[in-house]
């Protein structure tokens, strides 16, 4: 049963704020396969990808916990002696093995554990919102680093589940799109929401902020994620293994621990 499925046939969400448990996802995510980096698309690159290409020869694997994050379980993970990590596609590392991460990489540099709360698709205002319920419920970790998203998102709440509306599933004059439709409105939104993360946490413990979009990084002055050129993972759209070890390695020279 996929993770979507199974988590929908769970609790409300109303239930899980009101308990510090984190949020649910609407999401596809198999042991091999994850948002963008289809099984389809992969064969496809497989026709146009040189011979050496890295993941002609080498799979990638998604170790996902029982809530359908890319992490341990939580009930299992040590808050206090960890760094959580909140973002998108960018931060779970669609297209990239466990072993690649941005998390993961991080984890090895400082030797300590770097709790992976990145999904696919999400916004501002989910990362926000589980930002919030780890404040609220759970020890103080060690660091918190927020990996902004693109600023024209957001997470739209249901009974049991969510869902992540952003360019790419915006119907007419559908709910996102009327909260798209003022700019003002998603640039106050985004300040708030960038001005609330860090009050919630800079004089709890180190807090780090940055974003990979640079429309987020003019509204609400953060650093700017740097890629690099031409690195990909396995869907040729996400940042690749080298982007994963430079930023973690830049990451981890901000937060001196």
């Amino acid at each position: 049963m996929s993770y979507k499925l199974r988590l929908n046939i769970f609790d409300t969400i109303q239930r899980r704020i009101r308990e510090n448990d984190f949020l649910p996802i609407d999401t596809d995510v198999d042991k091999h396969w994850s948002g963008t980096d289809t099984k389809e698309l992969y064969q496809q690159n497989l026709l146009t990808q040189p011979d050496d290409w890295y993941y002609r020869n080498n799979a990638v694997t998604y170790t996902l916990n029982s809530d359908g994050y890319r992490t341990h379980e939580f009930k299992d993970i040590d808050w206090a002696n960890s760094i959580v990590i909140f973002g998108c596609s960018y931060v779970f590392g669609v297209g990239l093995d466990d072993k690649d991460t941005i998390s993961t990489r991080l984890e090895e540099i400082l030797n300590i554990p770097v709790i992976n709360m990145g999904i696919g698709g999400s916004s501002m205002m989910f990362s926000l919102h589980n930002s919030m319920l780890l404040r609220d419920g759970y020890p103080t970790p060690k660091a918190v680093i927020m990996f902004w998203t693109g600023y024209n998102r957001i997470v739209e709440y249901h009974k049991y589940t969510t869902q992540f509306y952003g360019s790419w599933n915006v119907e007419s004059n559908s709910l996102p799109d009327l909260w798209f439709a003022n700019n003002n409105n998603v640039i106050a939104n985004t300040m708030i929401m960038s001005k609330t993360s860090r009050l919630f946490w800079q004089d709890r413990c180190p807090y780090y902020e940055a974003t990979w979009d640079p429309n987020t990084k003019k509204i609400i002055d953060c650093d700017l994620i740097k890629t690099l050129h031409q690195d990909y993972a396995r869907d040729m759209m996400h940042s690749g293994i080298k982007s994963a070890k430079y930023i973690a390695s830049d990451i981890a020279n901000k937060l001196k621990l």
